[in-house]
């Protein structure tokens, strides 16, 4: 799976340095902008059976989702300067949260403590002021299979089961949208 994670980290860059896009994602060269849709993924159902750590090193599970209604998860990697830019923007979000939401991160490509990526990661966190959780990447998430392009951002409930679409790319508003339309606000 590690091997799996690295294919994606290098495939992104690759891809975000020849084609400049609001995600790092996979891309057929035919494509032009005028012709592409925004990509099809399929990341649903429950993603709570998990066992990894934060950034500090504290062991974190699935149960994290069952503290609050709803948990905005933005799988963000080091490499991906869309998802870098919009990391001041996800902390005014955290910020704003009501009490039954919070926020956490995804490190797409730190998968443990002794690679460089995670020293980007620890400096980034502290750069923008980040609060909220940023979790290392596990293969105990099999739902990581299925997520293709960063930033992607998905809504969970406090069962762990992911609510609507997710949203690809850097979009705040997107986000914001989402959340209210569960809260019902």
């Amino acid at each position: 799976m590690k091997s799996k994670f690295k294919a994606l980290f290098i495939l992104c860059l690759s891809l975000f340095i020849c084609f400049g896009t609001t995600a790092c994602s996979s891309v057929d060269q035919d494509e032009t902008e005028d012709t592409m849709e925004e990509p099809a993924v399929e990341l649903s159902g429950n993603i709570s059976d998990f066992t990894t750590i934060d950034l500090d090193g504290n062991e974190m599970t699935g149960d994290i989702f069952a503290s609050k209604d709803v948990t905005i998860v933005n799988i963000w990697g080091t490499f991906c300067p869309p998802c870098i830019e919009e990391l001041p923007d996800l902390q005014k979000i955290n910020e704003s949260l009501p009490d039954n939401a919070q926020m956490i991160g995804i490190l797409c490509d730190v998968m443990d403590r002794d690679c460089d990526e995670y020293k980007d990661a620890l400096k980034l966190v502290q750069d923008n002021g980040l609060t909220y959780s940023n979790i290392l990447v596990d293969p105990s998430m099999s739902f990581m299979d299925d997520v293709m392009y960063v930033p992607t951002t998905i809504l969970v409930d406090s069962e762990g089961n992911v609510i609507g679409e997710p949203i690809i790319g850097s979009d705040i508003s997107a986000y914001k949208k989402a959340l209210n339309g569960y809260l019902g606000e």
